[in-house]
């Protein structure tokens, strides 16, 4: 049965070469850094592109693309507010444009919380879809990412 299963792939390799849908490697033999594939082991990398060209890539790899995005938007959003806040702040010329500043800033947070919240109910989710416990994610944690954006643009 493996030598059937070799001879299967070494002849649709073969046929792809031919066809020129096949490209020899750039990289010496090491395949090429893909942002996508950040989070998948490296050794699971080379079927993971594989199925990705062959368009039949897990679910649970589209699943963490989208939480990573959703992952960056939220704490992006956190800091352009973070960063408003501080603009905002050096400009302010008086006790109660201070206190407009800082409610807003407690609305930005509460919205951080919130979509913290969200995702995490979706990490969960992904976890138990997860095929290994290396490609699982930790869940977030709102008041260590406010304390990371707010230390990087004090």
């Amino acid at each position: 049965m493996s030598n059937r299963w070799d001879r299967l792939v070494e002849n649709k390799i073969r046929e792809a070469q031919e066809h020129g849908d096949l490209k020899p490697p750039t990289g010496r033999g090491r395949l090429s850094e893909d942002p996508d594939e950040a989070h998948i082991p490296e050794d699971e990398r080379l079927v993971a592109r594989i199925l990705k060209n062959a368009g039949a890539l897990p679910g649970w790899i589209d699943e963490d693309k989208g939480l990573r995005r959703l992952i960056e938007e939220a704490l992006a959003r956190a800091a352009r507010g973070h960063a408003w806040r501080l603009r905002r702040q050096a400009q302010a010329e008086d006790f109660s444009e201070r206190e407009k500043i800082e409610a807003r800033w407690r609305a930005i947070v509460a919205r951080l919380e919130a979509d913290i919240a969200e995702i995490n109910k979706q990490i969960f989710a992904y976890n138990l879809r997860a095929p290994t416990a290396l490609v699982q994610r930790r869940p977030l944690r709102a008041a260590e990412e406010l304390a990371r954006i707010t230390r990087e643009k004090a």
